[in-house]
């Protein structure tokens, strides 16, 4: 919701503040309180093991209204026991904990007010990984002699996902009560179309996936240095009354469960010799895609798909750095916007903070 007051019927009545950012706070106050208590919060480290973490983007689009976006995406790690030096070299199971927080913010080529409807994501993320090595290589002091590596984990998350808008779901409608469709028309027949001017958006939800990424071995066709990756992940909208559930006419359009999918294949960039480009450039070929399901009133489960080419550089504090061209088919990932299409090139900057490099120890075997 907007700050200031909201005018109904006349009077002016003082809005609460919005629920993401009341979520914001809350987690920023756990992990000072987690960090005060011998959890040592922090942000990702330099070569810090993490994986399947969401990247920050900076991008623009070929969409004609459009100028740029920028999708942050800052984690904040609680307990991370990959770091035990056994569970990536000898294999294991071990628990991941973090605080996220997603954003979308997208600069439209309007005359005025460009930044409309963002998106505010305060997420808890429970992992469990499972590491395993298939096939011991035959000797063992051998760097290029290695094992296949599989990792695996399962994920559990807990978050709100909200515009910071208050205007009717609708648009053509003025708020006449507390929910986003406790509105009037101000057409006759009134509009049916989602409000994207300043229409509320806003959920709680629970989610679980699986990701799993393979390290190819010796004797495998992939050179070292390879990666392929999978993931899935179900998200599923609460049901409520509460300001920060997602209203039952807005569930019946935008689906109580969206499951969304990823794959992914990372390989070494090989250079010509005479080119001095700096080592260690990969280049990472992927798609991923979402399905909207339980839908209501006669819709049918609906989808959204893009594919991407990144070239990507590990730079000192161990993330990697890299530029990517993506094309969107479907309609627009940005919360309100969900009904409209968003078919495009979008072109720009990735940084990721758990590369896949970042699972194989230095003294892998």
């Amino acid at each position: 919701m907007s700050h200031g007051t909201r005018r109904r019927r006349g009077a002016a009545h003082p809005i609460r503040p919005e629920p993401a950012w009341r979520a914001v706070g809350l987690i920023v106050a756990l992990a000072w309180t987690l960090s005060g208590v011998g959890c040592a919060a922090h942000l990702p480290r330099t070569g810090e093991p993490l994986a399947f973490l969401e990247r920050s983007t900076i991008s623009t689009a070929t969409q004609h209204d459009q100028a740029f976006e920028a999708r942050p995406a800052v984690h904040v790690v609680l307990h991370n026991g990959l770091e035990a030096p056994e569970i990536l070299e000898q294999g294991g199971t071990a628990a991941v904990a973090l605080l996220s927080f997603l954003g979308d913010f997208r600069i439209w080529r309007f005359d005025s007010a460009p930044v409309r409807t963002p998106t505010y994501e305060p997420r808890a993320r429970l992992q469990i990984f499972h590491v395993a090595l298939l096939g011991a290589p035959e000797d063992p002091l051998d760097p290029v002699d290695r094992p296949h590596r599989l990792v695996g984990a399962l994920s559990f998350d807990l978050a709100h996902r909200s515009n910071g808008a208050d205007g009717c779901a609708l648009a053509d409608h003025v708020r006449v009560g507390k929910s986003d469709f406790a509105c009037e028309p101000t057409t006759d027949p009134p509009s049916t179309a989602l409000n994207v001017r300043d229409g509320s958006f806003t959920t709680n939800y629970g989610a679980a996936g699986l990701g799993v990424r393979w390290f190819p071995g010796s004797g495998a066709v992939l050179p070292a240095g390879s990666a392929l990756s999978a993931t899935t992940t179900f998200e599923w909208n609460f049901p409520c009354h509460l300001d920060a559930c997602m209203p039952t006419q807005m569930r019946a359009r935008y689906g109580t469960v969206r499951a969304l999918w990823s794959a992914e294949a990372e390989l070494p960039l090989p250079v010509a010799p005479a080119w001095t480009a700096p080592t260690g450039l990969r280049v990472r070929v992927g798609a991923e895609g979402s399905v909207h399901l339980a839908t209501a009133d006669g819709r049918r489960p609906w989808t959204e798909f893009a594919a991407e080419v990144a070239v990507l550089h590990q730079v000192p504090r161990g993330l990697d750095l890299g530029l990517f061209v993506r094309r969107h088919q479907g309609p627009d990932y940005l919360n309100i916007h969900f009904e409209e299409r968003l078919d495009a090139w979008i072109v720009g900057l990735v940084v990721d903070p758990s590369p896949a490099s970042a699972l194989v120890p230095s003294r892998a075997p």
